[in-house]
């Protein structure tokens, strides 16, 4: 099976797990899916045998520490090992397609503003070269950090009992607020100088559909 049809198949069978057990075993799936180095392939094959072990365990009364043990993540840093590593190029495209996903809610939502504010406002739909190069390289440099940070604060919160998923909310809200208001700052404050080129509604949208259209093939 291809990794697309054993993420489906996992899915369908993690809903025949206890609350107990799904709660184990989701976070050991979190943990190794978020190693983006790893085979997706291998990873995938490899959490559906622990779940079908898993499944066989439960019909015997039996918890999930019987398999993971008393530190699952520990046994989860073994089984990393373990698997091969994926080529750097699936990490690449993950990046590119996020960056393509932020950059076509940008044009696009820029596009549907100029449309409708074009009837009751003056708006030059010019771009400054130099202000949107500086506002492309903030998106370049900081949207990987940001993932990063996503992927490490959510490794963090598993395998803990305490539940922590609104103390993780709220660090993600900060740390997407604090790119946003940079992404703001930078359309404030600096000036349309230099050269220029015309980007009216329509194009504008058209280039943040197009970019949306390459994330979600890119993510396929």
């Amino acid at each position: 099976m291809q990794a697309k049809q054993l993420i489906k198949m996992n899915n369908e069978k993690r809903g025949l797990l206890t609350n107990e057990n799904e709660q184990v075993y989701s976070d050991f799936l979190l943990y190794l899916r978020m190693q983006l180095s790893l085979s997706a392939q291998q990873t995938e094959e490899i959490l559906m045998e622990i779940l079908e072990h898993l499944l066989e365990a439960q019909k015997e009364g039996k918890k999930a520490e019987v398999l993971f043990g008393s530190d699952p993540k520990g046994y989860a840093d073994e089984l990393i090992a373990l698997i091969p590593k994926d080529s750097k190029k699936s990490k690449v495209k993950f990046y590119i397609s996020q960056l393509m996903n932020l950059l076509g809610w940008i044009l696009a939502g820029r596009g549907l503003i100029l449309l409708g504010a074009g009837p009751f406002l003056s708006i030059d739909p010019s771009v400054s070269l130099i202000k949107s190069g500086v506002t492309l390289s903030v998106i370049l440099i900081f949207t990987p950090l940001l993932i990063l940070y996503f992927f490490r604060t959510i490794q963090q919160s598993l395998f803990k009992k305490k539940n922590t998923h609104n103390l993780n909310s709220v660090k993600a809200g900060i740390a997407g607020s604090l790119l946003t208001g940079l992404l703001v700052a930078c359309g404030l404050l600096i000036p349309e100088t230099g050269p220029s080129f015309p980007l009216d509604w329509l194009g504008s949208l058209s280039a943040g559909i197009v970019c949306l259209i390459l994330y979600y093939v890119i993510k396929e």
